[in-house]
């Protein structure tokens, strides 16, 4: 059973295909600013609202591993989705 609080919930997800990382508030409160890491690279994420996403090209090495809130400031409804696989984009030019 779900407690009175609303929090926020930051997702990162990796698309390979398009060669964005995208960070999403999935959660019913607002995030305040973050932290975001990929491949030893920093991203600065606003403010986000419910449903509010920040999205970065973005295309690695294998095996990296990208990381929302990396500081852990934002109280999470869920701290367990927090990171994801990333790294070669699929693209070709």
């Amino acid at each position: 059973q779900a407690g009175p609080f609303k929090c926020p919930d930051l997702m990162v997800e990796f698309d390979g295909s398009s060669g964005v990382l995208r960070i999403t508030n999935v959660g019913t409160a607002a995030a305040g600013r973050s932290r975001a890491t990929a491949d030893g690279s920093s991203f600065d994420v606003p403010a986000l609202e419910p449903d509010g996403t920040f999205s970065v090209d973005f295309c690695g090495e294998p095996g990296m591993v990208a990381t929302a809130d990396v500081d852990r400031v934002v109280f999470e409804s869920d701290e367990g989705n927090n990171s994801t696989p990333a790294g070669l984009c699929d693209t070709v030019e």
